[in-house]
């Protein structure tokens, strides 16, 4: 399961941090403009840095996010795979469309991360008050929000994660413990379709 966080980890420019507290302006618009927004897809685009490389990794795909069926990361390029995430289980499939799962029973952990995730790229601040201390910036047009891991084991492998956006979300850093820094572009976010909602029940068939 970290793993796959760790993937997500794609070293990038350090986002500017909210240097306030949340206005409570601020966070009504936020609350009202993503109040039961959970069921759409975006690109994505992400790099990777890695010391023994000379060129960065970079790789796009598609995010499925689905009230009912969780968080869906498909990477499209350079090679094919995929990882459906609940509050359950997290099932992945590689490029030669083997599966494999992790039980959130197995690792508790996964359950939160789980949960965190699906929150975030739902902008659903109510549940991500739950395990982060939250501080919001900027205007409803242009805003950014920095969250603060509240739980220890959470805080090993997230020290921040900032959020950047206005009628939709833009962007994602993560700051690893370590100081690595990571980013995830997001574009052309659309409502999901009956095929996007059948992409969850193909990468977790057995």
């Amino acid at each position: 399961m970290l793993t796959f966080f760790a993937a997500l980890l794609l070293a990038a420019e350090p986002a500017p941090a909210p240097q306030e507290a949340p206005s409570p302006e601020l966070v009504a618009s936020l609350r009202q403009r993503f109040a039961g927004k959970a069921d759409w897809s975006a690109t994505f685009t992400q790099e990777k840095n890695l010391p023994a490389l000379s060129r960065p990794l970079r790789s796009s795909g598609r995010l499925l996010i689905s009230r009912q069926d969780g968080l869906l990361w498909q990477q499209e390029k350079p090679f094919a795979s995929s990882v459906a995430i609940n509050a359950s289980s997290l099932v992945q499939r590689d490029s030669r469309n083997r599966r494999s799962e992790i039980k959130a029973s197995d690792q508790p952990m996964l359950a939160a991360f789980a949960g965190t995730f699906a929150a975030l790229f739902a902008a659903d601040l109510k549940e991500l008050e739950k395990q982060f201390t939250v501080k919001a910036g900027g205007k409803p047009e242009a805003w950014t929000l920095e969250l603060l891991p509240k739980d220890a084991e959470m805080a090993k492998g997230i020290r921040r994660i900032l959020v950047e956006g206005g009628l939709s979300i833009h962007q994602v850093t993560l700051e690893d413990p370590a100081g690595s820094l990571s980013k995830i572009l997001l574009s052309d976010e659309k409502a999901l379709s009956p095929e996007d909602a059948a992409r969850f029940a193909a990468v977790r068939g057995k």
